[in-house]
């Protein structure tokens, strides 16, 4: 286990280390080496412009101490290691992925104000509410079809939030969230279920970007002021935008899967040894 965590340590800092001399305004130097704002920004993303003054100075306080660790690296030459060599192999295929997924649906999907209002009026009255709902995530969709079948035949949702949040400390696997339409904008799937169900309903199986979800809505708490569709047309563009690239994804994937020759043998992963070529 201490062998992987330094081949991911020294992936990972090989990454921030990786690219050309940095341009932009320098907020640390180590050993000579600039640490930009725009890499602590890039690094952050979005977040970083809602961070406080202490959290920003504990984002560079990171990069620094990554800095350092890369160094350390280049001068033990872990660059060569072949575990090393293999996660950066890795690492560069899916880079490769991504850019071919965002090539996809970047030259296809185009949402139109037309469709964004469309949806606007025919959701109306679900931005008018605050949702209150709480959730259990899990890593397979095994595990959450289990918990499912547990909660149809009785066991208690909440008790369930309460033991999973204890034996998941800091990992968000379980909670209670209030939101309104558009909160929920990088998971509409999630979105989706949470606002086609009534108060005290319990959704199937979700699938998301963050795992299998299983959500019971709480309460609908309708808001006194209505909302404008300018208010929300940019979260609605993004959320249209999400489907049709994960639609017009799935539609590729499928036309490349009917044209290649793909033979699978299932039954060899029953049983089969760990690393094993059988």
């Amino acid at each position: 286990m201490k062998r992987i965590l330094v081949v991911l340590l020294v992936l990972v800092v090989a990454v921030l280390g990786c690219s050309k001399e940095p341009k932009g305004t320098v907020v640390a130097k180590v050993n000579g080496k600039p640490i930009t704002l725009e890499e602590l920004q890039e690094m952050a993303g979005p977040y970083f412009f809602f961070l406080s003054e202490d959290q920003k100075k504990e984002l560079l306080d990171q990069q620094v101490s990554m800095e350092l660790v890369y160094q350390m690296a280049l001068k033990n030459k872990l660059g060569s290691d072949p575990e090393v060599k293999k996660a950066m192999e890795t690492f560069h295929r899916q880079i490769l992925i991504n850019k071919m997924i965002e090539k996809v649906v970047s030259e296809r999907v185009q949402v139109g104000e037309d469709q964004v209002r469309a949806y606007f009026n025919e959701h109306k009255d679900d931005y008018r509410d605050e949702v209150k709902f709480s959730y259990l995530r899990f890593p397979t969709r095994e595990e959450a079809q289990k918990a499912l079948e547990k909660l149809r035949k009785g066991s208690s949702f909440s008790r369930m939030v309460k033991k999973m949040e204890k034996d998941f400390p800091g990992e968000r696997r379980s909670g209670t969230l209030t939101v309104t339409l558009g909160d929920l904008g990088d998971s509409p799937e999630l979105e989706t279920a949470v606002f086609s169900l009534k108060p005290g309903k319990i959704s199937d199986v979700v699938e998301t970007p963050f795992g299998f979800q299983i959500v019971k809505v709480i309460s609908r708490i309708p808001k006194k002021d209505e909302v404008k569709f300018e208010d929300v047309q940019g979260e609605i563009a993004r959320k249209l935008q999400m489907e049709e690239q994960r639609r017009v994804f799935m539609a590729w994937l499928d036309s490349l899967k009917a044209s290649a020759n793909i033979e699978e043998y299932p039954e060899k992963l029953v049983g089969s040894p760990t690393g094993g070529n059988q």
